[in-house]
């Protein structure tokens, strides 16, 4: 019966207990080590072509080869959609990064964070519809939408975007 031992970012190893020879010691351990490479795809009249696929400084098309450690049949290479080093590297680590459980959990934990947040428009116009549920639509709620609306006018400036505070809920 095969367990998994231990898992690393990338590789796996795997302990045999049931040894078939009966000393009762387990089966060697077999390491599987995935890693992930950016290559060159040079073109026909690329003046760098003899420079082998790790040369950076060339504008062809990059790649990113996927060794999974378990044969030439398990092996991939994509395109990396750019013809820049710097972008394909951080494609490639993109991809590294997805073989190791923490940081794809960390990613996932930073995603439902962000989704669970609320955007300032979204609060202002809530609170402005409860005023008006609780005190129908008076001078107070009036003076609301003033201060919010100047709120939003600010946060809406050069540097920022604009939050559309001037919609029904605000207007009049």
């Amino acid at each position: 019966m095969e367990h998994l031992v231990e898992s690393l970012a990338g590789v796996s190893r795997v302990e045999n207990s049931n040894n078939s020879n009966g000393a009762g010691e387990p089966a060697p351990i077999i390491l599987r080590a995935r890693t992930v490479k950016v290559i060159v795809r040079h073109s026909a009249d690329c003046k760098d072509k003899a420079k082998a696929s790790e040369w950076r400084h060339c504008k062809c098309r990059k790649a990113i080869v996927i060794y999974a450690g378990g044969g030439s049949g398990t092996n991939k290479r994509v395109s990396a959609k750019t013809r820049s080093w710097e972008q394909a590297e951080k494609t490639a680590q993109e991809i590294r990064d997805s073989f190791d459980p923490e940081k794809v959990e960390l990613k996932h934990l930073r995603a439902k964070k962000e989704r669970e947040q609320v955007r300032i428009e979204e609060a202002v116009g809530l609170y402005i519809i409860d005023l008006i549920t609780r005190l129908g639509d008076n001078g107070t709620v009036a003076m609301a939408r003033s201060l919010f609306g100047r709120v939003g006018r600010w946060a809406s400036g050069p540097l920022k975007p604009s939050f559309g505070l001037s919609g029904a809920v605000l207007a009049a």
